[in-house]
């Protein structure tokens, strides 16, 4: 839930409950009634974080989660929900989620479906006119509206949605890469209603229709389609009982089918399915959308543990609140909003936090969260102030799974030095401090796992660690890997810090990637300790390839010619060629040198835009500091060889170097990796 108000300037939404406050006066306008809750209808789920050429103005990236699509019954406005990845409180520097687009679709549109044409995985808005059958396109570029399209036959010509049919949504029904048209027909015929498609291309165009088959009597497809792994599946519920059930297709034939044992809760109905949780599977969204129960505009995930079975549920706490409001005395700003329904707390309770954004940044106001809902801003800078309240659902005394609206994931901190025109994917992001902030007491096994790959705690050849959970742990500034002493059985080696995301041994995490931007922030352990600590890849199959992104050695009294000590020097590796003759090229970048900081002085951000030759295309590694150049590697520095092409996955470590190295701490804030699209 989220609830949000702008004092001072005068802004255009009827998504979230809108005061306006003018400085040095008592006056708000009235905010909507509870009742306009029903006017905003979920039509759909998809990315819209995503590829796509943005204008130069806009920077935003892929993180592949379903964002919700919704539109408002009475004025037709789209607004967009941008969803973070996993369940978990708003605990990030800024609340934001929540998108109202700018254009207004004609009254008589509907949004049926969403779905990615003409970009993969960046979704698009399908809308059918009501009075016309016609069928429309808005091509979304992230949260623009690039390009509309009336859909029509490839070979010319018109085409339109028959009488009493409603687009519902989409699924790749001819397995071509490209979402086709779903509609039902007069759901309430007592002999069924039909399930037809429109075959499509990704330029919008129409390749041909078929019937897939009948859908029972008073059983309803309310926008909850979709294709996972090149299957497509469609979902029902039965208007009278609310009981949910499944079809999965190969191509217009139904090849399963299934009742749901969990049935939707009274006066919620089937509105999306997506993977939220990327499991596999497609998750089921139902809403209230029924006046007057208290319940109103709520939305429940039922996440689905195989296709078929529903595993657990979790609430969007609050999706449209419209009773935030507002009002001024004296220099104060006091702040008042209802409570969230007692349905979503449980056992548990709900504690609020408010935010406020001023002058393009976020302040939290609460140093705490709060039960209470009314608060007073005591200290409201000039100029315009928009204030924000988000809610977070405990149950026995820890923090529970709840859906919130977040914003879009950054690009790279390099963005502005890298080529114009790029964009950016997000494939792998973990901000450790918000691991903690959320309850994580230790890394998250999604994405990590302690030690090397393979599972082995010590690989030998020199290796004075011996990598081991119990050198881990989580605090407010994020990750910390520390040297903890001599390791008990191993009486030569010492208790240290490896974190990996590719976990050959176990089978998950199993994040690697060829190609992109590869970004961390850390801070690194004083001079007076004998390590090394680094961020760096290791190719999925065998070593070399190693690209490290940096090495730093604060003090290493066996260093060699490839290296540098010392905290005012990063090293820069590129270890390549084979086996058992290795070659490595190091660059032994200064960013420091003449300064008052190091390494060890503050977080500092470490980039590498590594780019595989392709064809004709040379590879390429570029190196970067606190986003500034430090080193570009090409193929013609290592000849006859080339950069590398293969995926790679990601190693923090600090890695013990003598007997001074226990006591030493190193920190990360976060980890990040993104694929680059031209």
């Amino acid at each position: 839930m989220i609830r949000k108000l702008q004092q001072g300037k005068l802004v255009l939404s009827t998504l979230i409950g809108l005061a306006i406050l003018w400085p040095g006066t008592t006056a708000h306008c009235s905010t909507p009634s509870a009742g306009n809750t029903t006017d905003w209808v979920l039509a759909g789920a998809g990315d819209f974080c995503s590829y796509g050429t943005f204008p130069s103005s806009f920077t935003t990236a892929l993180d592949t989660n379903p964002d919700l699509a919704y539109q408002n019954q009475t004025t037709n406005q789209v607004a967009l929900w941008l969803m973070k990845d996993q369940l978990s409180p708003v605990t990030a520097t800024q609340p934001a989620g929540v998108v109202v687009l700018p254009a207004v679709p004609a009254s008589s549109l509907r949004l049926g479906a969403v779905a990615a044409f003409n970009s993969y995985h960046q979704s698009d808005l399908i809308f059918q006119d009501m009075s016309t059958g016609a069928v429309t396109i808005w091509m979304m570029t992230s949260v623009h509206v690039s390009s509309t399209v009336t859909v029509a036959p490839s070979g010319g010509g018109s085409i339109t949605i028959p009488s009493g049919n409603t687009l519902f949504g989409t699924a790749d029904m001819d397995n071509d890469g490209v979402p086709d048209l779903l509609f039902q027909s007069d759901p309430t015929n007592s002999s069924g209603s039909t399930i037809t498609v429109w075959y499509m291309n990704n330029s919008g165009t129409t390749k041909g229709t078929a019937v897939v088959g009948t859908m029972p009597a008073q059983y309803v497809v309310a926008r909850a389609a979709g294709t996972v792994s090149r299957k497509p599946y469609i979902f029902f519920q039965n208007s009278s009982t609310g009981a949910l059930s499944g079809w999965k297709l190969t191509g217009t034939t139904v090849s399963s089918s299934w009742s749901y044992s969990t049935s939707a809760p009274s006066g919620y109905t089937l509105s999306a399915a997506g993977d939220f949780n990327k499991d596999g599977y497609l998750d089921l969204v139902l809403c209230n959308m029924t006046s007057g129960t208290g319940s109103t505009g709520k939305c429940v995930f039922y996440l689905n543990s195989t296709m078929s079975s529903v595993s657990s549920s979790a609430y969007l706490l609050n999706t449209f609140d419209a009773n935030l409001t507002a009002a001024t005395s004296g220099a104060n700003v006091n702040l008042s909003w209802s409570a969230t329904n007692s349905e979503l707390s449980g056992t548990g309770t709900i504690t609020y936090d408010v935010w406020r954004l001023s002058a393009g940044s976020y302040t939290k106001l609460t140093s705490t969260s709060q039960s209470g809902t009314t608060f007073t801003d005591t200290a409201p800078p000039s100029g315009t102030n928009v204030y924000t309240v988000t809610d977070t659902l405990t149950t026995s005394g820890s923090t529970t799974s709840d859906y919130s609206p977040h914003a879009c994931p950054a690009a790279p901190a390099i963005a502005s030095l890298l080529p114009s025109g790029n964009v950016y994917a997000m494939t792998f992001d973990d901000d450790f401090d918000q691991d903690y902030g959320r309850g994580l007491a230790a890394i998250d096994p999604t994405k990590w796992v302690s030690g090397y790959s393979d599972g082995a705690s010590n690989h030998g050849g020199g290796d004075l660690g011996w990598f081991v959970p119990s050198a881990l742990s989580m605090n407010t500034g994020g990750l910390t890997l520390s040297v903890t002493g001599v390791d008990a059985t191993h009486p030569t080696l010492y208790d240290a810090g490896l974190v990996t995301s590719y976990a050959s041994a176990s089978g998950s995490p199993q994040f690697s990637q060829a190609g992109g931007v590869f970004e961390i922030c850390a801070q690194m352990p004083t001079s007076s300790y004998n390590i090394n600590a680094s961020y760096w890849m290791r190719g999925t199959f065998g070593w070399p390839p190693e690209i490290d992104v940096y090495e730093i050695y604060p003090t290493w009294a066996n260093q060699d010619s490839q290296h540098l000590s010392g905290l005012s020097y990063v090293d820069q590796t590129l270890h390549y060629g084979v086996n058992p003759s290795p070659l490595a090229i190091t660059n032994k970048a200064t960013p420091w040198v003449g300064t008052s900081a190091d390494a060890a002085s503050a977080f500092h951000t470490y980039d590498a835009y590594w780019e595989p030759p392709v064809g004709s295309t040379a590879g390429k590694i570029r190196y970067y500091v606190d986003g500034v150049l430090t080193y570009t590697l090409n193929d013609s520095d290592i000849s006859p060889y080339t950069i590398p092409a293969e995926a790679q996955f990601l190693y923090i470590m600090l890695s013990p170097k003598g007997s001074s190295a226990p006591g030493a701490h190193y920190n990360v804030q976060y980890a990040r990796a993104w694929v680059v699209r031209s």
